[in-house]
């Protein structure tokens, strides 16, 4: 069975709360005045802007939807809208983001990859209806306003593969946490995901709504918080007194400070020693010279060679003859040490081998910052957070994420101190580690309610994975979602968005969507991913995913430059120009034949029959070379000159603007019309002369009187 994006292939479910509406000052107009003459078609209802919905997960990600059953149905909610975006309320520096066509809403929802910094939205649909968004941080928080809330839910039957999205809207002023609760305990088994946002919805005069989005909650599951790992600097003033020296040697490296502590900063966003999320993750540390030492005697006992023993601390002990003692350093004799965060956190007089916790209390706030000292890290150990439980890594190193699996951050000492580096799945310290950690997480004591509720929880991605790829497999396209993969606030969405994508596209471009980089490059870059899935017979230049470089620049350069066509666009365009120019290159041909005469595309009023003359005018260089012989030849230097500065920055590979291209192409289409006419007068036959008819008796005897009245006068 194939997928179908279509509303009866999308699920909702609606039950919808009183709204409030908050004044603010009225958006600037300047950019709806230039857009809404742009917007083909029939003019959509102003109804729209009150009925989308709109998730922002607080970073890039914006997620529009009409999650209303009857509007998704409705045509009329369906209009072609053009997303903007803008560091300012006014709009002044608004870039494209995508251009949604009717056909895209049919999927019910469409995830956006905002611009860095952009904070203000603009929606503009046929016939200048607007609808404007405000992301406020939501530190600032907004007063009043009411709460949206999206339950994701599995689908009804197991041959369905969209998933169920219900919306509703709470008062703000209500009790969120109660009401969330109670509609989670009414899904039961169903739901997935859970998503809050607050909002303050305002219609402005004309045709423009406002709403101001604080940044989505994820409502649930509330288990799996969030852990950024910062690498403190080496510092040899201690924290904490370092235990007394077994030897009287010793005094003095304990009197300089001794050893540079290698230390973690962790930052929990919502901290309880009881939560589920510590009790599955653990630090650990790997002493390379331990393994190197434990390899080198298994190699030795292999081939017959004598080993040595060690020196452990019990030695040192019982030369001392001080039994109390404790040492900074690892105990244990093994290469490899884990200790489970929760156990570790909770330690209050305990000493865990080789690594202690210790809270911080100068950073007020919510959550808690914890430092993890790993005392028996030496130069070139490894170091770091794991978790073997799919759901419990959600662990982010600051300030730049090195990646790699996603349940295990890893750094390693040297002389500059810790830098985070990537451990891949086929790395073979990872699965030691990983049995370690398993094993550290029993001795936690995973209370049995939270092991009951954990486990349904990661079965219920699984199933609509499992259904969500199984309408993958029915459109044809090989790529599989990942169950195990760590989920962002709006995931879901994009699982479904990608899905619908895939099934819309033709057949023959779902391969082309697999070899651009199929779900990444859309996570990365939806609004390209979009534009070039219905295109599979383009001739691209190397797309892979958006790099660094690429992020600042609008939707309308990164598609040119897939295309080769890089330049056809004006620098600095405004967001007009880039809209209307975006319209133009999706008709391919028309943007080879600017490319060809290299024409730039620079003003918002663009007439594209006229735009395609000027094109192929000025494509043929013979033409234009020929014109600037009928300048010279005429007596015309101001054209004349204007052409040769023309083919000067062309042949330089330099652009020209559209409008003086206009100017231009007259010129060359006047000259080409004299040219033509040349060539056909030199074409034509020339014309034989009409035989003369003999003169008369009269005509001879005229002719006789004149030529001697003639030569009388010479006489």
């Amino acid at each position: 069975m194939g997928i179908a994006a279509s509303p009866e292939n999308f699920n909702f479910r609606t039950a919808r709360g009183p709204a409030s509406r908050f004044a603010s000052p009225h958006p600037d107009k300047r950019i709806s005045s230039r857009l809404r003459a742009l917007g083909p078609g029939k003019t959509a209802p102003r109804m729209w802007q009150e009925r989308v919905d709109a998730f922002w997960d607080g970073k890039q990600g914006l997620a529009l939807g009409f999650f209303d059953e009857e509007n998704v149905a409705a045509e009329v909610v369906r209009p072609e809208i053009a997303v903007l975006a803008s560091a300012t309320e006014a709009m002044d520096d608004a870039e494209l983001v995508d251009l949604v066509l009717p056909e895209r809403w049919r999927s019910g929802c469409q995830v956006f990859e905002l611009p860095h910094g952009r904070r203000f939205v603009a929606l503009h649909a046929a016939g200048g209806a607007e609808l404007r968004l405000e992301l406020c941080d939501d530190k600032l928080g907004l007063v009043g306003g009411e709460w949206r809330l999206l339950f994701v839910e599995l689908p009804d039957t197991g041959m369905q593969a969209a998933p169920a999205f219900d919306a509703s809207s709470f008062p703000a002023r209500g009790d969120l946490a109660r009401h969330a609760q109670e509609r989670i305990v009414r899904s039961g088994a169903q739901l997935v995901w859970a998503l809050g946002q607050k909002r303050s919805l305002e219609r402005s005069a004309g045709a423009i709504v406002v709403q101001r989005l604080e940044p989505a909650q994820r409502l649930f599951p509330a288990q799996q918080s969030h852990l950024a790992v910062e690498a403190r600097e080496l510092c040899e003033a201690r924290e904490e007194a370092p235990p007394r020296a077994p030897f009287a040697i010793l005094e003095h490296w304990l009197r300089e400070g001794g050893a540079p502590c290698a230390t973690l900063r962790l930052r929990f966003a919502s901290f309880s020693q009881g939560d589920a999320f510590l009790k599955r993750a653990s630090a650990f540390l790997v002493m390379q010279q331990r393994r190197a030492f434990r390899d080198w005697a298994r190699e030795q006992r292999r081939l017959g060679e004598p080993i040595a023993d060690p020196l452990t601390c019990d030695d040192i002990r019982v030369a001392t003859g001080r039994q109390s003692e404790r040492f900074d350093a690892v105990e244990r004799s093994g290469p490899i040490v884990v200790h489970n965060l929760a156990r570790l956190i909770g330690a209050r007089n305990a000493s865990p081998d080789g690594v202690s916790a210790r809270r911080a209390t100068e950073e007020p706030g919510p959550g808690a910052v914890v430092d993890l000292a790993f005392h028996g890290a030496a130069l070139g150990d490894d170091l770091g957070l794991v978790s073997a439980c799919p759901d419990g890594g959600d662990f982010e190193v600051l300030p730049a994420d090195p990646g790699g699996v996603r349940h295990a951050r890893v750094f390693r000492l040297g002389f500059d101190g810790l830098s985070p580096r990537a451990m891949q799945e086929d790395d073979p310290l990872l699965e030691e580690i990983l049995r370690l950690a398993a094993e550290a997480e029993r001795g936690a004591e995973l209370g049995l309610p939270e092991a009951k509720r954990a486990a349904p929880l990661q079965e219920r991605r699984e199933r609509l994975i499992a259904s969500l790829n199984r309408a993958l497999a029915a459109a044809g396209y090989g790529e599989r979602f990942d169950p195990t993969r760590k989920w962002d606030a709006l995931d879901p969405l994009r699982f479904w968005s990608f899905c619908a994508l895939v099934a819309q596209c033709p057949a023959a471009g779902r391969a082309d969507v697999a070899a651009r980089g199929g779900y990444e490059a859309f996570r990365a870059d939806p609004a390209l991913t979009e534009a070039l899935a219905g295109q599979p017979d383009l001739r691209l230049a190397d797309l892979g995913l958006r790099r660094a470089e690429e992020e600042a620049k609008p939707l309308v350069y990164r598609y040119a430059a897939v295309l080769g066509l890089a330049g056809v666009v004006a620098p600095r365009a405004d967001a007009a120009t880039q809209l209307e120019a975006y319209r133009l290159l999706r008709r391919t041909a028309l943007a080879r034949e600017l490319a060809a005469a290299r024409l730039s595309l620079d003003e918002p009023s663009f007439d594209a029959a006229s735009l395609a003359d000027t094109a192929a005018t000025l494509s043929n260089e013979a033409m234009v070379e020929r014109a600037v012989i009928y300048c010279d030849d005429w007596g015309f230097p101001e054209k004349g000159e204007a052409l040769r500065a023309y083919l000067e920055r062309r042949r330089g590979g330099e652009w020209t603007s559209a409008l003086e291209g206009s100017h231009l192409a007259v010129i060359v289409a006047e000259a080409d019309a004299y040219w033509r006419e040349v060539g056909a007068a030199r074409a034509r036959p020339p014309e034989e002369a009409a035989p003369e008819k003999p003169a008369g008796l009269l005509a001879a005897v005229r002719g006789f009187f004149v030529r001697g009245a003639s030569k009388a006068a010479q006489s």
